[in-house]
């Protein structure tokens, strides 16, 4: 290289400073490796920022809008690193309410990650309201977002991740009372994804942000929870205003995939052929669904 090139080469490049001495929660973008990945993500974040002042009370509540970003490598390729790099960067920013940096593989066997999100969010509510000077306005505030839990807690019980039964008051001893019941919880649980629509646009409102961020890490490593997790972003996180970031192995995610769909055919020796065919098909289709190619 001449002189001239070397030095419009420099003044085109980003530069990279690696020091081995930072704590890997405190990496900036300046520090960071993948830093092409980075503006690439925070792009595709920065798009799914709803721009108007409310989200549409009406778009996707049937169809879902599915727009969960997947961060995809190996084991021991920095995707944690990565990932607290960009949650930290967001913890800074205006317009999008952070949660909690959210590993599944940390939580009890029996918790529900459903409600591990809900939990986070009312923790980042909750905090905001109680650090905020008492005012009248603040008992409002409150029972307004305690009533949109209470609508969407009635249609929790039919949801497949909650394995207990529902209780029946003994005084209940009316069949029409009991098929009343169970048809307000199955009416419930199909607008289940409206009404958490509903408190996370009450939840942005009372913290003035625009949109949540849910950055999900080692999702992959726990077959157990991996696909409770999956289906969580497919049925219910699939709203506007909510931004999810998901990393994991693509091979792991789609053996996790597959196991529960062969589980769910009678497989035959004549039609094993076909039966792994149709399972490939499946798996593809539900990944590309939840995760579209544009946001991996």
């Amino acid at each position: 290289m001449r002189k001239n090139e070397v030095e419009d080469y420099c003044m085109n490049h980003i530069e990279t400073v690696i020091d081995l001495t930072i704590d890997s929660r405190k990496i900036t973008p300046k520090n960071l490796i993948h830093l092409n990945d980075f503006y690439s993500i925070k792009n595709t974040i920065d798009s799914l920022v709803p721009n108007n002042e409310s989200i549409s009370n009406n778009a996707n509540e049937l169809t879902g809008y599915y727009k969960s970003i997947f961060v995809e490598g190996a084991r021991g390729t920095g995707k944690t690193t990565f990932l607290k790099t960009v949650y930290q960067y967001y913890k800074e920013e205006t317009d999008v309410a952070v949660l909690d940096f959210f590993d599944p593989t940390l939580i009890e066997n029996k918790a529900s990650i459903f409600l591990t999100v809900i939990a986070l969010i009312k923790k980042l509510v909750f905090e905001k309201l109680d650090s905020c000077p008492y005012k009248k306005t603040d008992a409002c505030d409150r029972k307004k977002w305690e009533t949109c839990m209470g609508k969407l807690s009635e249609g929790l019980p039919v949801v497949d991740e909650f394995s207990g039964k529902v209780s029946v008051p003994n005084y209940w001893d009316d069949d029409f009372m009991i098929m009343e019941k169970g048809l307000n919880s199955v009416s419930s649980a199909f607008d289940l994804r409206k009404n958490f629509k509903k408190l996370v646009e009450v939840s942005l409102e009372l913290l003035g942000k625009k949109a949540f961020l849910l950055i999900i890490d080692d999702a992959d490593t726990d077959c157990t929870k991996t696909f409770p997790l999956l289906e969580t972003l497919r049925k219910y996180l699939c709203i506007e205003g909510f931004i999810t970031v998901v990393s994991g192995n693509y091979d792991l995610f789609s053996l996790t995939l597959k196991t529960q769909y062969y589980s769910r055919f009678q497989s035959t020796k004549n039609y094993d052929a076909i039966i792994e065919n149709q399972v490939n098909e499946l798996v593809e289709q539900y990944f590309r669904k939840v995760f579209p190619i544009e946001n991996r």
